[in-house]
């Protein structure tokens, strides 16, 4: 425990998007303990908790139950939810804060936990910080039994959220026919089910929970979405919805069976929620397309994780804010990623427009984005950044908000640490596929050169 506590400090516990790694060695019922003990030494006190699919969230589910029960927290279990679920009633119920035990797009020997405020919202940085430091020195005040907690309730969250969706909905003309993959996950059975009620004509694949993900990965990638692609085109239908394992993310499959671009497809969603709030402001991460500057919006960047995106649309406002990966913020519905509230907003846009989402996809400006990586031992991870740092070319825009992103002219290649794996993430983007690649293997031979002088391309 405490070789694993100390490489967990050396690298921090909470990554982009909450805490997440192995179970067993790197996320354990000892650590879901400890972190429910924490959240109470915060002063947490009416708790929401609910879990994905995955067949180790029981396991981690009781032992946070007991972190927090032995302090004192007032406790509301959601069971199996999708995340979007569990922010959505943390507001509405009016928690102080809620915990959702999941690995999102993960594999399934993967798991770990997001911290939401009262507001269905990430919780800041900062708050992750002193959770974190409590964790990793594990100073808890003693057991007691004044100081227990018998105080647990549970609620079945996804029908009142699945009703409010419908009612969200309303206008909705209905009649396509879609195809839904839940993945497995935590929105199966319920994606599905509101586009019924919606009456849409509807497919859908992979809507029975089963955390060991055995017909494809959690994470709803071109490699993993093959055979929802084939369905798609079987069936004859306009779009596909897949989700992740908790089902905070939506990635799209267009009308020819193809899986739509992530960069593109989030500029189309954010073009429309400009026009729709009369807000050109939108909120994207450093590893996002220079597309969206392009098509006319303003627009802020943040770190790579949909903490940072959710945090800054909170402070700075907007019309939307979200990441290529499929994470999508509407915050006039709350500061939380919403795989499934996207599906209707996406349906609603696309009946506005009338045509393909291939041809309205084909419309936007062409822009090619590579991306690579690196191995980089974490000892050397800073010294190799300081270093990379030194090659930029002179007169290139900087910006260091996530790593090293250089923009010169129409052309740019961000260079960041990874937050979960020994490598360093190279993105190069240009006008044409020939200079991105140019760029991207350029790139790629200085980073290389300089971990290997520095001694270490892995750990």
């Amino acid at each position: 425990m405490e070789k694993q506590a100390a490489k967990n400090k050396s690298r921090g516990l909470f990554g982009s998007s909450g805490i997440r790694g192995v179970f067993g060695s790197e996320v354990t019922p000892e650590l879901a303990l400890r972190l429910g003990r924490a959240l109470v030494s915060l002063g947490f006190r009416g708790i929401a908790i609910a879990s994905d699919t995955r067949i180790t969230s029981s396991v981690l589910k009781h032992a946070l139950i007991s972190g927090l029960l032995s302090g004192g927290a007032s406790l509301t279990d959601f069971e199996i939810a999708p995340t979007p679920a569990l922010c959505w009633g943390t507001r509405e119920l009016g928690m102080s804060a809620s915990v959702m035990i999941t690995a999102s797009h993960n594999p399934a020997d993967y798991n770990g936990f997001k911290v939401w405020d009262n507001e269905g919202r990430a919780i800041p940085r900062t708050v992750e910080r002193k959770i974190e430091e409590m964790l990793i020195k594990g100073s808890f005040p003693s057991y007691s039994w004044e100081s227990a907690s018998s105080s647990l309730d549970y609620y079945d969250v996804s029908a009142p959220y699945t009703e409010r969706i419908i009612k969200e909905a309303a206008s909705l003309k209905g009649g396509m026919r879609v195809v839904v993959d839940a993945a497995n996950g935590a929105a199966r059975g319920i994606s599905s089910l509101i586009l019924r009620r919606l009456n849409y004509d509807v497919t859908a694949i992979n809507d029975v929970a089963d955390g060991r993900f055995p017909n494809r990965q959690p994470e709803p990638n071109p490699q993993n979405l093959s055979e929802t692609s084939r369905i798609v085109r079987e069936k004859g239908a306009s779009i596909g919805f897949c989700h992740d394992g908790d089902a905070d993310r939506l990635v799209v499959i267009d009308e020819k069976g193809e899986v739509c671009n992530f960069d593109r497809f989030l500029a189309w969603l954010s073009l429309n929620m400009a026009r729709e709030s009369g807000i050109k402001r939108i909120v994207t991460t450093v590893d996002a397309s220079m597309i969206f500057e392009r098509i006319g919006l303003n627009v802020i960047r943040t770190r790579v994780g949909d903490v940072d995106v959710a945090n800054k649309l909170y402070e700075a406002g907007g019309a939307f804010g979200g990441e290529p990966s499929g994470s999508f913020i509407f915050p006039k519905w709350g500061f939380w990623p919403d795989g499934i509230f996207a599906i209707i907003k996406t349906l609603k846009f696309l009946e506005e427009d009338g045509r393909p989402l291939s041809v309205i996809l084909s419309e936007l400006p062409e822009s090619f984005l590579m991306r690579s990586k690196v191995r980089c031992g974490r000892d050397i991870l800073n010294a190799a950044m300081e270093k990379i740092r030194e090659e930029v070319p002179e007169g290139a825009q900087l910006s260091f908000v996530d790593g090293i992103r250089i923009v010169s002219g129409d052309s740019a290649v961000l260079i960041r640490p990874s937050g979960t794996e020994p490598l360093i993430r190279i993105n190069a983007e240009a006008p044409s596929a020939g200079r991105a690649e140019e760029l991207l293997s350029e790139w790629k031979k200085r980073v290389g050169d300089i971990i290997s002088v520095l001694g270490g391309g892995a750990e």
